[in-house]
């Protein structure tokens, strides 16, 4: 399990010391991919969990029910290289079990076209930006991710990568080996 202060200050720790937490449950979706069913901006949606994304987002089909008209372009990168271009909609809500957070912007991106065609369709992805500045325990096996404000928990040196235009948060942790220390 993964626990962390994501953005802010430093911190990742290694075991459960949560106080004040908020809980969503992991609902399976396709082999070890997970979702969360969530309130966006009031309208119900179906998030995949991306561990590794830096940005939040909604299907164009989605923004469109959510009155939103997306503007600009934001520019990431997919774990394998690949440039991703998404456009934002203003500050919505985002309600998933017990958490709230207002995610601002949220990124419009059709994420269904990267999945096989038959799986079930997506509303969005919520990735790490929706818990920037909170403790978060994501316990994939046990199905939840916990997020508090506060943990007793010693410190794991990680550090932050903001993507190409400084908007998106992936963390990375200090791996211990030879010759020297490497960021994972």
């Amino acid at each position: 399990a993964l626990v962390g202060v994501l953005a802010g200050s430093v911190l990742i720790t290694r075991h459960l010391a949560l106080r004040g937490r908020a809980e969503i449950a992991l609902e399976a979706y396709f082999r070890d991919l997970k979702t969360v069913s969530a309130l966006v901006g009031g309208q119900p949606a179906r998030l995949l969990v991306d561990t590794g994304g830096g940005a939040t987002l909604v299907t164009p089909d989605f923004a469109a029910r959510l009155g939103c008209k997306p503007q600009g372009i934001d520019i990431g990168r997919r774990m394998n290289g690949d440039a991703v271009s998404c456009q934002r909609c203003p500050a919505q809500l985002l309600q998933a079990g017990s958490f709230g957070t207002s995610i601002s912007p949220l990124a419009v991106f059709d994420v269904n076209a990267l999945l096989p065609g038959e799986l079930p369709r997506l509303d969005g992805v919520i990735a790490l930006d929706a818990f920037a500045g909170r403790v978060v325990r994501i316990d994939w096996a046990a199905g939840r991710i916990e997020v508090a404000a506060e943990t007793a928990d010693p410190p794991l040196a990680v550090r932050w990568a903001t993507g190409d235009s400084g908007r998106f948060l992936s963390a990375f942790a200090r791996v211990d080996g030879p010759p020297g220390g490497l960021w994972f």
